[in-house]
C-alpha cells in the first residue's frame, strides 16, 4: 500500500455567538480536514489547526504532502522523521545533534 494523495479541505466551525478579542472579531474555529489516499482506496482522516492563516497552513499541507506521495503509511516513524528534516531544512537539527553530544 501506498499514499497516492494527500488533500486538505478548509472547515469553520462556527460559534455560538462571535468571539471578541483584540485582533477582531471570530465567528468561527478554523480547521483542516486532511485526507491521505492510498492505492488500495483507504483513506485515513486527520485535522490541522489554521492558525495564524488558513491559506498559509494549507499551503504547507500541499507542499509538504509531497514528500509523502508514493511512501507506504504505515512507516510512520521514518515518515514523521523525514517530514520533520525536510520541513526544517535539517539546520534546526544540528543544534539538537550538538546538544547530544554535550
Amino acid at each position: 500500500m501506498i499514499i497516492t494523495e494527500i488533500k486538505a479541505t478548509p472547515l469553520i466551525v462556527p460559534y455560538k455567538e462571535p468571539y471578541y478579542w483584540a485582533q477582531g472579531i471570530m465567528d468561527g474555529a478554523g480547521v483542516l480536514l486532511v485526507e491521505i489516499k492510498t492505492d488500495s482506496g483507504l483513506i485515513g482522516y486527520g485535522e490541522s489547526i489554521s492558525t495564524p492563516s488558513p491559506q498559509g497552513v494549507h499551503a504547507f499541507i500541499k507542499e509538504a504532502s509531497k514528500f509523502l506521495i508514493g511512501e507506504n503509511p504505515f512507516h510512520i516513524s521514518s515518515l514523521w522523521i523525514r517530514f520533520i528534516m525536510l520541513c526544517s531544512k535539517q539546520e534546526g537539527l544540528v543544534g539538537l545533534h550538538d546538544l547530544e553530544l554535550k
